[in-house]
């Protein structure tokens, strides 16, 4: 129905459905040759051209044609269907025998004559025809299908069939084998553009292009392998490097990559271009279609391929769709561009393709209409290359673009457009590499380039320098470097500075990653070396990085997240490099460590330093410490081992890893046996590094400047510091130690002292430094005293600790009462170790001169500010929170007991300790006045606070319950002072009274704790006992002697002697005697033999004034506690050596006590008694210990076994011996293993003879295990199982009344000749 002549009637106009409109190629081949040419109007997509006046001239052109005759064929042209619709429909009116029809412009409507001979064929898109045409207008036309595999015969078809194999077997990729799971892959994501036609399509153009003249076999296998080239040039390279693990095997997949990345030119556009131009003829026209997945060229881009193609081609011109509304001005300027350049010409027309109808529309009409308008225009013997640009999205499965559509247009994928400076073209140079192989300087060890490619090269006539130019520049490690910079930096974290610090160290790293000078290239090539040992240690953990590239190209993700493959390996490297480039500056920019090489007022030493530690790979050990699954995404922590407040840089490099190197080195030498002592053998080793090597070639001014920059950031790295004065006094006590040490040794003549010099002075005067730096911290205001002083300071000694020590108390005496108490005693506490720790340092202690005489002015002012603050503690806060009405008198009082201590501030000596006792009692007298206007005295009768105060007519005041029981109804006087009271008086206990009594009862508890601290922390401080006078007073001031009060006298009627707490006042006694161990435990912290008079006099005043006979009991037990106690503390944790010898000590004890005790008993207690009852204890405890230790093993040692030998002997003299043994075994570890113990024979002598015969009368097992409690529990035990024999209680009853049982803690036993012993 092509060419209808009207004999059978008329015949419908025709619609033939196709695809990637193949029908018109088709047509035009088949049907339209010679000057059979139809009319093709092919509708316009671009914006404007879809208004009313381009219909208009549409329909103008089919009128045209239908009134000359003329075969019209319309593509896309949907909004020209409905003007036509009488003309579609065959709607005609016949007029004087022509016919005419209707054509419909809006709401106008003009007649057209229609030509017997006119014929109308709309060609569409099959997808657009069941999508978008009505069904009317389907239903009008004639339809017919014709697409490609529509005309290829069996030849062509079995052609198609292999190809279509060959396409299937490229993408099918093995990609398990490689540990990155199975991926699919689909044509369109190997061949851009590609469609189910795409093979017919490409056998159809290589058949027409082939001479028919072959045989069919012959022609067969040609077009066969030009068709897989045709599919090959519009691969993408990822593609193309997943050949190796497909099924065409690696033998084709290797020849397939050297034409892709050799032959066919995918590299750039430039290289396609000048391949181009080397191999068309004159006055032709080439068309060429291009797709990509990177950017759309650029005004500099099309200068640099006028630079490129200046000598083979006369102008360039690029045009871009997007810039153009509609057709006729695209088509203007192609006219113009032809018209008015000569000689060969380059015409690039690119767009970036939307997916969607419009996008293919326009690709379509575009190409369509540019190739008529070339065509019309004369060539004169020039060329025109027309190269059609598309840029395309990167989606899996392939955009819905359409590509390999025949005919004139020539397919191929240049995946980027441009030339890369920074990365290799060929990328299959890269499979067989690592990456960290890139940073390696000299690339041709690795044997990068094949054999093949070496001929090649020789071939090509490169000269050498050029061949290893070709081979060695694979990747810009550079570049690559300084592009990943930025995220380097992300991934980092300061501890205490926030992006501040971020944004400097970019700019420092992106200053440094370059080769402007000598210092640059230096850390760029050690940096490039480091990221290569980094990486080589990441590599060796995982087995495919190899396989990076392939790993890269099967990324379906990776390669739509960059576009081109390129770009996809460019960033596969910076992923891999970017975390190891974060850690390696997360160690080298530790506290600001990147400054020293940019700073201006760097020393050159310091930066050549700093870049010796970087290039030495075993001082500065960066280990490997990232995980192969390590991301951008992770954050790492820039640590910063300054310490304290002050926000400090480094002076010295890498000073932190100088610290620890020299450290190391130290503990060696420490270890070393050899004739030198430790410090020379330390320096030794030192010289001998590779540090120490450098810093002996240099100037003695450089290595001067270095020691003092060390100097510093080692006392940063070391103690805290607050403030740069702070700081500034810290290095010259540092450096004082130095001095010192350095006068005491004979081997430091050097004028400038190796680095080691500040380790040694450092650990010799480590306490003395760390206390410096903590008085300094605590008390920020002694910085300003040391600077008044600072020109007055020895440099040759270390006397700065004691200079602070000293202006602190000063600043404190003088801060005493003009500020808040509270304020002032917290500082006096945060001074207190500090201070202590220089009033107690031995090498202070030691030393004559100067510092002798400011450490005595130290410790006299100390123990005056720190007396006073006790009692600013105990009393001065006490009264302000419970008495604040006479807070004016207690200052007064606080002022006068710092004047106690102006003389001699040591309360070890009579001299002080007297005046302090009578400021506190004058002290209490004025509150008792100050609170009652007659004074508070305790009650005459009980010497204790009133309790429920009276107050008698004479202001005598006594407790109630006292005072009743005085008074006799016939005789009312008062019995302290025996006035007459009136016979109608009643006794009324006073509301007011009782108040005043029990704050100033909390008074003088504030007065009491006072002076028990006082006693406790300053007479009986350091290794020397107070003054025998003063502990005569101590002991003293626990007993007071009372009148009686003559209205209550006793049958004696005289003074009786009555106990106390330990305190100045001697008004509140107690009740019942109270016999305290306070005094005694301070006096055992002495030597037994220096404070055992005390003890004894003690103990001899208290049996002869206090207790009777039978209450003695309690106080031998007070004193063996306190002598036992005394003993474990002096003995404390004993070594195996010490443990041996404290074992032969206490055998021999138990040998001589045994003797000394046979001799006769002391008629009266006595210390040296007492303390030998306690060492019996702790010699019978040691040996449970030993017991439970050896029970069931032969691995005692010989003074073990002796020394239990020893304990049997002595406990075979008394039975209470082994009662007391078998408790402290049975309390220690259990009645089980006691009981384990009466089964083995050897053990039998712990026990007492009794309790073997109970056991051997029983089955193992069933002995009781209450015996040790002796007969009484025995005739218990036996009366409560008769009772329950019997039925009733009478026999218990009965054994109760016999002897009362009492299980108390203490146990009295009867020693040899009766003699009574007590042990708890």
């Amino acid at each position: 129905n092509i060419y209808s002549d009207c004999q059978d009637g008329e015949c419908r106009y025709l619609l033939v459905l196709t695809q990637n409109y193949a029908a018109l190629h088709i047509l035009q081949q088949a049907f339209f040759k010679g000057e059979q040419q139809p009319e093709i109007i092919f509708g316009s997509s671009f914006p404007k051209d879809q208004e009313y006046t381009q219909i208009c001239r549409n329909i103008n052109r089919v009128k045209i044609c239908m009134e000359t005759g003329q075969m019209v064929i319309l593509l896309n042209l949907q909004n020209l269907y409905e003007s036509l619709y009488d003309a579609l429909n065959q709607y005609y009116v016949q007029l004087a025998g022509q016919k005419y029809v209707d054509l419909g412009l809006g709401t106008h409507r003009v007649k057209c004559r229609v030509h017997p001979k006119f014929r109308l064929i709309v060609v569409e898109e099959k997808e657009v025809v069941y999508k978008q045409f009505p069904i009317p207008l389907i239903n009008r036309l004639e339809k017919h299908y014709l697409d490609i595999n529509t005309v290829l015969n069996k030849l062509q078809r079995d052609i198609v069939e292999e190809l279509e194999k060959w396409v299937n077997n490229f993408i099918a990729v093995d990609t398990g084998k490689h540990f990155m799971g199975q991926q699919k892959y689909s044509p369109s994501d190997a061949f851009v553009g590609y469609h189910p036609d795409t093979c017919a399509s490409v056998v159809m153009q290589v058949t027409e292009k082939l001479k028919k003249d072959r045989a069919p076999e012959e022609l067969m296998l040609e077009i066969q392998n030009q068709a897989t080239l045709v599919l090959l040039n519009c691969a993408t390279p990822d593609s193309v490097v997943r050949l190796g693990t497909s099924q065409l095997g690696a033998c084709q997949a290797d020849h397939l990559a050297r034409i892709y990345f050799q032959q066919q030119q995918h590299i750039s556009l430039a290289d396609f271009l000048h391949a181009c131009l080397c191999t068309e003829s004159r006055g032709v026209s080439v068309f060429t279609e291009i797709t990509t997945f990177s950017r759309l060229l650029t005004t500099a881009d099309m200068e640099t391929l006028e630079a490129e193609l200046q000598d083979t081609i006369g102008s360039i011109k690029i045009l871009s769709l997007q810039q153009f509304d509609t057709e006729h001005s695209f088509l203007k300027a192609i006219r113009s561009f032809l018209d008015t350049t000569p000689g060969n010409k380059i015409l690039i027309i690119q767009t970036d393709f939307e997916n969607g109808c419009l996008g293919a529309q326009l690709v379509a009409s575009a190409k369509y209409s540019a190739v008529n308008e070339i065509n019309k225009t004369g060539l004169n013997k020039s060329s025109v290359f027309v190269f059609f640009i598309t840029k395309l999205p990167r989606i899996e499965g392939g955009s819905s673009y359409v590509g390999f559509q025949g005919g004139l247009w020539q397919s191929v994928h240049i995946d980027d457009l441009r030339r890369s400076k920074d990365m290799v073209s060929d990328v299959t140079t890269l499979r067989d590499v690592t990456i960290s192989q890139l940073f390696l300087e000299h690339r041709r060890e690795l044997g990068f380039v094949s054999a093949e490619k070496k001929d090649e090269l020789e071939g090509e006539g490169l000269a050498a320098p050029e061949q290893e130019k070709r081979t060695t520049q694979i990747l810009d490690t550079t570049v690559l470097l300084r592009t990943c910079v930025q995220s380097a930096v992300g991934m980092l974290r300061d501890q205490n500075d926030g992006c501040n610090r971020s944004t400097r160290r970019i700019e420092i790293l992106l200053g440094l990653l370059c080769e402007e000078d000598s210092l640059k290239a230096s850390f760029l090539k050690i940096t490039k070396k480091r990221l290569l040992s980094l990486l080589k240690e990441q590599e060796e953990n995982a087995r495919t990085l190899k396989e990076w590239v392939l790993r890269s190209a099967s990324n379906l993700n990776a390669l739509q997240e960059a576009g081109t493959f390129r770009h996809t390996l460019w960033k596969r490297v910076q992923n891999v490099v970017t975390p190891a480039l974060a850690y390696m500056a997360s160690v080298i920019d530790r506290d600001a460590n990147l400054n020293l090489l940019v700073e201006p007022t760097t020393e050159n030493c310091v930066k050549a330093m700093w870049i010796f530690i970087f290039n030495d790979l075993k001082l500065l050990n960066i280990p490997y410490v990232i995980g192969q699954g390590s991301s951008q995404t992770e954050t790492i922590l820039v640590q910063s081992y300054f310490q304290g407040t002050i926000s400090a840089v480094n002076e010295m490099p890498f000073s932190w890893r100088i610290k620890d190197y020299l450290e190391d080195l130290w503990s060696q030498a420490r270890y070393i046996s050899d004739d030198k002592g430790h410090k020379e053998k330390f320096i030794e080793i030192f010289q001998k590094t590779p540090l120490g090597g450098y810093l002996a070639q240099l100037s003695e001014k450089e290595r001067d400047t270095l020691f003092h920059c060390y100097l510093r950031d080692f006392i940063l790295l070391t103690m805290g510091v607050s403030s740069h004065r702070e700081l500034k006094f810290l290095r010259m006590a540092l450096l004082s130690c130095i001095e010192e040490m350095k006068a005491a040794s004979s081997g430091a003549e050097q004028n400038v002292l190796p680095l080691p010099w500040i380790h040694l002075g450092y650990c010799q005067f480590r306490s003395r430094l760390q206390n410096f730096s903590r008085i300094l911290a605590v008390y920020p205001d002694v910085v300003n005293a040391l600077a008044w002083r600072e020109d007055n300071v020895p440099h040759h000694q270390m006397v700065l600790d004691v200079l602070a020590a000293l202006a602190c108390t000063e600043m404190l005496e003088g801060k005493l009462l003009k500020c808040k108490p509270q304020v002032w005693l917290q500082q006096v506490k945060n001074l207190q170790m500090p201070i202590e720790v220089v009033c107690t340092t031995n090498e202070l202690k030691s030393n004559s001169g100067p510092c002798h005489q400011l450490l005595q002015q130290v410790r006299s002012q100390w123990n005056r500010v720190f007396s006073v603050s006790l009692f600013v503690e105990h009393v001065v806060l006490g009264v302000e929170r419970v008495m604040p009405e006479i807070q004016d008198l207690i200052k007064k009082y606080t002022s006068l007991l710092g004047k106690c201590f102006q003389g001699d501030s040591d309360i070890k000596t009579l001299k002080t300790f007297t005046p302090v006792m009578k400021v506190l009692c004058q002290c209490k007298e004025d509150v008792s006045s100050a609170s009652c206007r007659y004074g508070l005295r305790p009650c005459p009768v009980c010497w204790g606070d009133p309790k429920d105060p009276v107050c008698l007519p004479c202001d005598h005041v006594f407790c109630q319950s006292c005072i009743t029981q005085c008074l006799i109804s016939a005789e009312m006087l008062c019995p302290y002072c025996l006035v007459s009271l009136p016979n109608d008086y009643t006794l009324a206990v006073s509301k007011q009274l009782s108040g005043i009594i029990t704050k100033y009862s909390k008074f003088r508890e504030f007065c009491n704790s006072f002076f028990i601290d006082l006693v406790s922390t300053m007479c009986f401080k350091d290794n020397e006992p107070p003054e025998k006078a003063v502990i005569q007073e101590l002991l003293n001031l626990l007993f007071a002697r009372k009148e009686v009060v003559r209205g209550c006298q006793t049958e004696t009627g005289k003074p009786s002697m009555h106990t106390k707490p330990l305190s100045p006042f001697d008004d509140v006694v107690d009740k019942t005697p109270v016999i305290r161990s306070v005094v005694l435990k301070l006096l055992l912290k002495y030597s037994f033999s220096d404070v055992k008079a005390y003890m004894q006099d003690y103990l001899s005043q208290v049996e002869k004034w206090i207790l009777d006979e039978d209450d003695k009991t309690e106080l031998y037990t007070l004193f063996v506690n306190c002598l036992e106690d005394s003993m474990c503390e002096k003995s404390g944790v004993f070594t195996e050596e010490t443990k041996t010898t404290f074992l032969r000590e206490d055998g021999r004890f138990l040998a001589n006590f045994s003797q000394w005790s046979s001799q006769g008993a002391p008629q009266e207690a006595s210390v040296e008694y007492l303390q030998g009852v306690a060492r019996i204890r702790m010699c019978l405890d040691r040996a449970a210990e030993l017991l439970y230790t050896l029970h069931g093993t032969a691995n005692g040692s010989k003074d073990e076994k002796l020394y239990l030998q020893r304990v049997m002997q002595f406990c075979s003299q008394n039975n209470w011996y082994k009662i007391y043994l078998v408790r402290k075994i049975t309390n220690q570890y259990g009645m089980e293993f006691t009981q384990s113990f009466s089964s083995k024979r050897e053990y039998h002598w712990i026990f007492p003879r009794e309790t073997i015969q109970q056991v051997l009368k029983h089955q193992p097992g069933q002995m009781d295990q209450f015996l040790v409690w002796g007969k009484n529990y025995k005739m218990i035990r036996d009366a409560l199982g008769k009772a329950m024999i019997e039925g009733h209680m009478k026999s218990v009853e009965a054994a109760l009344e016999v002897k009362p049982f009492s299980l108390t803690g203490t146990v009295v036993f009867d020693w040899p000749e009766n003699r009574p012993l007590f042990i708890l």
